[in-house]
């Protein structure tokens, strides 16, 4: 009987100082750091993919803009500009910016982001300003909207292939980024060539001799 008893008693001792290691363990701030981590994991890791997808849309939605504004100015342009090194950069803006949208949906269509299905306030009112315009204004007017557009394109573009979050995204980026240097090069050219015959014009006009 009193053998049982020293039995019982030493396995109460130690469950005792099992619980109380089991304690030290908890209290210890070490363990317990260990432990907020690993419950903290799984939404650190949520967290972080939400943003690269918030940042991910966020460039689709500035790039698909910008593509459909380019494919109806230039649309625009083909009809109505005066000069024919213009309609010339048009029929380029539809023909590389049309294959960047279609390149953009399919990632976009892959990943679930939204691409826009119209313009905005600001690209709709770059239309109706072009819209408005006819022959030499019209030419100049669609030179500056492109140099203005396709400075911020290649701003946005740089940005996205060197700090994106999404791989395929960043790398398709990157490969459009020589096109819209291009593009921006080209426009730059255009619109001073459009200059320059434009002062041309002007200077003939104030010199001609007067016929009376």
């Amino acid at each position: 009987m009193t053998c049982r008893r020293m039995i019982v008693g030493s396995a109460a001792l130690l469950l005792l100082a099992a619980g109380g290691a089991g304690d030290a363990r908890a209290q210890d701030p070490q363990e317990l750091q260990r432990q907020n981590q690993q419950q903290n994991r799984p939404q650190s890791e949520q967290g972080r993919t939400q943003q690269q997808n918030q940042q991910s849309q966020a460039f689709v939605q500035k790039a698909a803009m910008a593509g459909m504004y380019e494919v109806q100015a230039a649309e625009m342009a083909v009809e109505k500009a005066k000069t024919e090194h213009v309609r010339a950069f048009a029929r380029r803006m539809i023909a590389d910016h049309q294959q960047a949208n279609r390149e953009l949906e399919s990632l976009a269509s892959q990943r679930e982001w939204k691409v826009p299905s119209a313009l905005d306030a600001n690209h709709g009112q770059m239309l109706e300003r072009l819209s408005r315009l006819e022959g030499e204004d019209f030419d100049m007017e669609y030179m500056e909207q492109q140099l203005q557009a396709h400075q911020e394109a290649v701003a946005l573009f740089q940005q996205q292939a060197q700090r994106g979050e999404d791989e395929a995204l960043t790398s398709w980026a990157n490969q459009k980024l020589a096109t819209l240097r291009t593009h921006l090069h080209r426009a730059r050219d255009v619109k001073g060539e459009d200059a320059a015959r434009s002062e041309k014009g002007t200077s003939r006009q104030t010199t001609a001799p007067d016929t009376d």
